[in-house]
Formats: C-alpha cells, sequence, structure tokens
C-alpha cells in the first residue's frame, strides 16, 4: 500500500503512483481525448491510417495518460497520418468514426504531429469530419464540454452538432455562425422553437478556447460559457426530449442550405446527458490541463 504524508516529499518514481483520470466518477454520455480519461479505461486513444501505404493502427497513450505520441510518429513515419477512429472512452460505444479516406481529420503531417495549446490536437480541414454513433434519444438535458482552436476568424465552422434532420440540428457548437470571430450554441425542439446564442466574447485563432453548452430540454434552460465565463443565456419555450434522430456529427453540419465544415484544431469532446452538472465539474479541469485563459 502506498501511503503518502502531507508533511513528507515522495522520492520515489512518478510511475509508483496511481493514475487518477480526470474523468474517474463521472458518467458522461461521450468522452473523446487525446489523453486518458479514466484509470479504468485501458483501450486506445484513436486509429490512424498512414498515407504511405494506407495501414492503420491504434494508438494508445502513456504511463502519464497522454497520447503515446513516439508510437504514433514512429508508425507514420515522414508522411501524413489521418484519423479512422476517435474512441469513445465512456464505455457506451459512441466512437467517431470517418471510413472514406478523404474525410478523414489528421494528426500528422510530414512526420509532425498536429499541436494545439502545445498539446496533440485533431486537425480538421477541407470537409473532413467524425460520424458519431449511435445518435442520441430520449434525453432530456444536453452538456457539452469541449476544447477547440478554430482556425477561421469569419468563415462559419461547424464544432458539434447532434441529432441533425433535413431541417434542424436539436444541439449545435458553432464558430462564427451569428457573428464573426464568436461561438455560438444552438438548441432546438422544433423548427419554431429555437435558441441561438452567440458569445459576448470573441475568440482567438491562435489559442484554445474552452466552451460549456448546455441544453435543458425539460425546462428550457440553454447557456453557453467560454473559457469559465457564463458568455450566453436563453430559454426555450417548449418542454420536449431530445428525440428522431437522424445523425451527429463533429466537424460538419449538413442541416442548413449550404453544408458547413471545421476549419481547426479540436483536444477533447465530452457530452454529458444527465442533470448532476457533471459537465461544470469536467470543464474546470479542462481550463486548468489546458491553460486556458
Amino acid at each position: 500500500m502506498l501511503i503518502l504524508k502531507s508533511n513528507v516529499a515522495f522520492s520515489g518514481s512518478h510511475c509508483d503512483l496511481p493514475f487518477i483520470g480526470p474523468l474517474d466518477g463521472f458518467k458522461p454520455m461521450i468522452a473523446l481525448s487525446l489523453r486518458r480519461l479514466f484509470s479504468s479505461y485501458n483501450g486506445p486513444l484513436i486509429n490512424v491510417r498512414r498515407s504511405s501505404d494506407e495501414t492503420t493502427a491504434d494508438i494508445g497513450f502513456t504511463s502519464d495518460g497522454v497520447l503515446d505520441a513516439a508510437a504514433l510518429l514512429d508508425f507514420a513515419g515522414e508522411g501524413d497520418a489521418f484519423i479512422t477512429i476517435w474512441y469513445d472512452q465512456s464505455g457506451n460505444g459512441v466512437h467517431a468514426t470517418r471510413s472514406v479516406a478523404s474525410g478523414q481529420p489528421r494528426i500528422v503531417k510530414s512526420g509532425v504531429l498536429a499541436r494545439a495549446g502545445g498539446l496533440p490536437a485533431v486537425y480538421f480541414y477541407d470537409k473532413r469530419a467524425f460520424s458519431l454513433a449511435p445518435p442520441v434519444s430520449g434525453k432530456t438535458r444536453l452538456e457539452a464540454a469541449v476544447v477547440v482552436r478554430p482556425t477561421a476568424s469569419s468563415a462559419k465552422c461547424a464544432v458539434l452538432h447532434i441529432n441533425m434532420t433535413s431541417s434542424l440540428a436539436q444541439f449545435a457548437i458553432g464558430a462564427n455562425y451569428n457573428s464573426s470571430g464568436r461561438m455560438t450554441l444552438i438548441a432546438r425542439t422544433s423548427t419554431e422553437d429555437t435558441v441561438s446564442l452567440t458569445s459576448s466574447d470573441s475568440f482567438s485563432t491562435s489559442q484554445l478556447t474552452q466552451l460549456y453548452a448546455v441544453a435543458d430540454y425539460a425546462v428550457g434552460n440553454v447557456e453557453l460559457s467560454q473559457n469559465g465565463r457564463s458568455v450566453a443565456a436563453g430559454q426555450l419555450t417548449v418542454a420536449a426530449n431530445i428525440s428522431s434522430p437522424s445523425s451527429s456529427i463533429i466537424g460538419l453540419s449538413t442541416w442548413l442550405s449550404s453544408p458547413i465544415t471545421y476549419s481547426g484544431y479540436m483536444s477533447e469532446v465530452i457530452v454529458f446527458s444527465t442533470e448532476s452538472g457533471d459537465g461544470d465539474g469536467i470543464s474546470s479541469e479542462q481550463l486548468s490541463y489546458y491553460s486556458v485563459v
């Protein structure tokens, strides 16, 4: 048994300390990251395809719980590497996938790992995106905590869209939707009952932005926080459940007249469907880990 006392300095190896995941004790619906989120999770973080011969491989994490960059770069060589699967660590199997090679987001270019804020990140460009399966249904509340760095200051960028039909997305986060340089949260129960919130703060194309979005469909409350600060709030008029899902996508929106893609980096996507306020807890942890200011 390892016993640490507050007045005694630990002189052993950090490897002797048990790993504590930032989501230990939480129960998210979706948990995508380039770091290990649960101490109980022992699977890979991503599956990647290398450009040199189209071979794929699972990439996991180091003993510190971070992406095994050495293994990834050794596999990619001097070429590029693209993500075919971003594994869901929640245990719910809601993996982010893209089978078409031309639509896969990139993580290595010419042997160099994509980074944002100094940490590994997924790079989206040229209509590359992930599908999420299965879609979400029967929920009365959604909370999303995401860490992104859009590279477009004016072009619309779709970050996360849950339950898109031909006419609406029931939960959508994007950049530059209503105003250039601002993040937006859209929540809908129908085409007539829509709340579209635009952040009062601008975002930086050179620094990470952390977003915490909440849509409570049972009572109608909708709120967007950016970098730890509440920046917009609104109210839906119709109480409803998330229902009749069509598709959920990271990095692409298809419900508007012209599809919207995402240009930029993405580090973490965590979605909750409970009323416990768990999203607020992991949102605070993200701010610290990613050094978002």
